[in-house]
């Protein structure tokens, strides 16, 4: 064997290695993986493209894309109860001015507040039809959740259809206010 052909290969046995552990690597991660809520589509929501948000008492927050009362999408809460978890819809976006279809999950603040951005919905703007998306607030009094907008994007500079909440982030110098991120375009503070 010469050594172009040895070294050939050394490198497709490595090759071979590598795929290997990958695919035995992504079989552990799959087989270890564990549903804990099945969305129904439903008033609970539906396609739940979200990452989870936890507060300090272990529950998980996020948003459904679709479903909820009027189908426009929910923000829903996950709270562990014995050795599984309790869904609750804390919000049904109506597919107007309050938004229309929160992608990209939510963030908390330090006093329990949800944030978050849809793709759609909202009031003014170029966005013909469904609106350009909002920046929104979910606040609880008691056991009631309510929501807030604070601001409509109007397709111009400061983009559209935001659509990730891990990019909402506040602001050191004024905690109240956060800085949005639109997926394709820019910042902008509300």
């Amino acid at each position: 064997m010469t050594r172009p052909q040895f070294r050939q290969l050394i490198s497709q046995a490595c090759s071979l290695i590598a795929v290997l552990a990958l695919l035995q690597t992504a079989s552990w991660a799959a087989s270890n993986g564990k549903v804990i809520y099945n969305f129904t589509g439903g008033n609970d929501g539906g396609d739940p493209a979200t990452q989870l948000s936890f507060d300090s008492s272990g529950n998980a927050y996020g948003t459904t894309v679709t479903g909820g009362h009027y189908g426009c999408g929910t923000v829903f809460q996950l709270t562990p109860v014995g050795s599984g978890w309790q869904e609750s819809p804390l919000y049904a976006f109506t597919c107007g001015a309050d938004g229309k279809n929160p992608y990209g999950g939510v963030t908390l603040d330090a006093e329990g507040n949800l944030y978050g951005t849809t793709v759609a919905g909202g009031i003014g703007g170029i966005c013909v039809g469904d609106g350009c998306g909002t920046v929104f607030e979910l606040s609880k009094s008691g056991d009631t959740w309510s929501e807030t907008v604070h601001y409509n994007f109007t397709g111009g500079d400061d983009g559209f259809g935001p659509a990730v909440a891990n990019r909402l982030r506040a602001r050191a110098d004024h905690p109240r206010s956060m800085v949005a991120m639109d997926v394709g375009t820019a910042a902008r503070t509300v």
